[in-house]
């Protein structure tokens, strides 16, 4: 298992929202880490803003900053299931949690 634990700001929104992306491997052959999770932020996202009735982002509209990541095999990654609700966004095993809550099983 692979980890990125990163932040990402909302266009017109001055707070700064931390997220965390499990996965079993991460591509070789990307045009940066930001790029490759962007999608998957994306998409929960606007799962959790049609629950609130909020407008969708477009991808122009967020950014993404990456603090770290973490290979298993060189650091051991594990994590109880408490720390999802220390994230705005948390990704693991194609389950997507905003503010603690699951939205996308």
């Amino acid at each position: 298992m692979i980890f990125i634990s990163f932040f990402y700001k909302i266009e017109n929104d001055p707070r700064i929202y931390y997220g965390k992306y499990y996965s079993d491997k991460i591509l070789q052959d990307h045009d940066g880490l930001d790029l490759l999770i962007e999608d998957i932020v994306l998409f929960g996202l606007n799962k959790f803003r049609k629950q609130k009735n909020y407008l969708e982002l477009k991808s122009k509209d967020i950014y993404i900053g990456i603090l770290s990541i973490s290979e298993e095999k060189i650091i051991p990654i594990l994590s109880s299931p408490k720390e999802i609700s220390c994230f705005n966004f948390y990704y693991h095993n194609n389950k997507i949690y905003v503010n603690g809550r699951l939205i996308w099983d």
